[in-house]
């Protein structure tokens, strides 16, 4: 028995629908702006449920040459105008698909942004960033202290790391995503060359103090469950990075 989402696949309208609808379009004429809608709504009911079959929209794009943004637009036309009146007003207010467009963002953005946004409370790497700049004014600056100033510092910017939506994201922006996945691959690599260092140049024990140190953080009654996590996780890694060391001394 054929899926609901097979069903729909086979049932879609041949491509050539979409190619004919793509040569009728103009940038600038009102006729272009309606064949964009009548794409956009044309694709749009061959959604199952609120997506498109799999490789559906990759299909259309290879199809007319142009890109998976563009044809959202249209889909999204279509949904914010669904009437035949609605279109009319649309073309009447904005004249030109540039326009349209640059509304449709404007309109996804205020959707997703909250009315009231919630104020964030100070981070661990800002408390901590502000407690070594304490330290360096009373005691003066070190090597070591500088480190922390730095290793805190990239902590606190990934702590208000947020991306954004990944609906509608132009294929620039996907470029965007791609090289901050590289970026931070990057960044792990050279975090575990950092943590090995360091735990090569911690002696045994001072290890064992910092260790019983969290683990007394860990097991206290007011310590939230994520922070235990964290505890658990700061542990192992010092209990690892002691077993690597005994392993090079042999």
């Amino acid at each position: 028995m054929a899926s609901k989402t097979q069903g729909a696949a086979s049932a879609a309208p041949d491509l050539q629908i979409y190619v004919d609808l793509e040569h009728s379009i103009s940038d600038t004429d009102a006729e272009g702006i309606r064949a964009r809608w009548e794409f956009g709504r044309k694709l749009s009911q061959e959604r199952v449920g609120k997506k498109l079959p799999k490789g559906r929209l990759a299909e259309v794009c290879v199809a007319i040459s142009r890109g998976k943004t563009e044809v959202q637009f249209r889909m999204r036309f279509a949904e914010v105008f669904p009437t035949e009146e609605a279109l009319t007003n649309a073309i009447g207010q904005y004249g030109s698909w540039l326009k349209i467009t640059q509304a449709l963002y404007t309109k996804r953005e205020a959707k997703a942004e909250p009315a009231k946004p919630k104020k964030k409370g100070p981070t661990w790497g800002g408390k901590t960033r502000r407690k070594l700049y304490d330290e360096i004014r009373e005691d003066g600056a070190t090597k070591l202290r500088e480190l922390e100033v730095k290793i805190t510092t990239t902590v606190m910017e990934l702590e208000h790391y947020v991306l954004p939506d990944d609906v509608g994201l132009s294929e620039e922006e996907q470029d965007d995503i791609g090289r901050l996945f590289e970026y931070l691959t990057i960044l792990s690599e050279w975090t575990e060359q950092a943590l090995t260092a360091t735990g090569a140049c911690m002696d045994d024990l001072g290890r064992q103090r910092l260790i019983k140190k969290i683990r007394d953080r860990m097991q206290h009654p007011n310590t939230p469950p994520g922070e235990k996590a964290n505890c658990a996780r700061r542990i192992e890694a010092l209990e690892a990075s002691y077993r690597r060391k005994r392993l090079s001394s042999q």
